[in-house]
């Protein structure tokens, strides 16, 4: 009988500390690889961090660290889903039936 490895794919989400220590670290000269290594993703979630560092800094300096684990992108629909709400509240505040047709 022989013995398999199973080789699985675990991805890896960094929260926003961890993405301002892989900035640390690479301004401090390490290697790409070795920032692969050290915080367990793979070579594009860390290109990514790098490309995106000023956006993930100006998260860190509005002291969201400690709230937010992922930095989402904004849709198209921002306005919508807010206008929607604010309605959704407002007529259920008012007694209406709300049905998913009339959503």
């Amino acid at each position: 009988m022989r013995n398999s490895v199973t080789m699985t794919s675990k991805h890896n989400t960094l929260t926003l500390e961890e993405k301002i220590k892989v900035i640390e670290e690479h301004e401090k000269k390490s290697p790409t690889k070795e920032l692969t290594v050290l915080f367990k993703v793979g070579k594009t979630q860390i290109y990514d961090i790098l490309k995106n560092k000023i956006k993930i800094k100006d998260e860190w300096v509005k002291g969201t660290a400690g709230h937010v684990k992922r930095i989402t992108k904004s849709t198209d629909y921002d306005e919508l889903n807010r206008a929607m709400f604010e309605w959704f509240v407002s007529a259920r505040a008012k007694g209406i039936p709300i049905s998913v047709p009339l959503i």
